[in-house]
């Protein structure tokens, strides 16, 4: 079963993860946040964003191979979603980043969305790792804040969902999943390249 990557309490959702990192150099679930509207979006189970590229393939006359490729513009930039479905709180409500406030088709009886179609603009997505701040630190154990630093890994901007979906599964977890697909208009990040000590 996937660890639910932070806590929630209400609409107010924090990260709960307060322990030092593992001495070692891969990234984990606990060192994760995505954030939308500044708050971390929890109990995510699958966040899976993939890309894609045209190309082009170049022939020429008396020869049955491709001489070159040339690349194009993008052909996928979707995010595949999963989440546990809350008493609460929806996936298409947290995502919400008006704040049920204006913008969004909402009403004082319906003040978060409740459909991919009451999205008249869109969020952005950003995801932070939490890492140590220099190998010194990392090698003796320290498990203080002040250790630790939040980078940018990377931003998805100008998403809108374009398809959702929960399913109802009558196995041992008892969970309501929520699915949804995202696409997003461009794609910025930080590089993780980094010199230590």
């Amino acid at each position: 079963m996937p660890i639910p990557i932070s806590n929630v309490e209400g609409f107010n959702i924090s990260n709960k993860v307060t322990r030092g990192l593992p001495g070692n150099s891969s990234a984990l679930t606990q060192s994760i946040n995505i954030m939308v509207n500044g708050k971390v979006i929890g109990y995510i189970q699958n966040f899976a964003p993939e890309e894609g590229r045209n190309m082009a393939r170049t022939w020429e006359l008396g020869n049955e191979d491709v001489v070159e490729l040339v690349p194009g513009g993008m052909s996928d930039n979707n995010i595949r979603v999963e989440r546990v479905l809350l008493y609460y709180s929806r996936l298409i409500e947290v995502f919400d980043q008006t704040n049920g406030e204006q913008g969004n088709d909402v009403s004082p009886l319906q003040p978060y969305p409740v459909s991919i179609m009451d999205y008249n603009f869109p969020f952005d997505i950003y995801i932070y790792l939490k890492r140590f701040k220099d190998t010194a630190r990392k090698s003796s154990g320290s498990k203080d804040e002040d250790a630790f630093e939040n980078v940018l890994f990377e931003a998805y901007i100008g998403c809108w969902f374009v398809k959702y979906s929960y399913e109802i599964k009558a196995d041992a977890t008892f969970r309501l999943i929520e699915q949804a697909t995202i696409q997003y208009t461009y794609k910025t990040g930080t590089s993780l390249l980094k010199k230590q000590g």
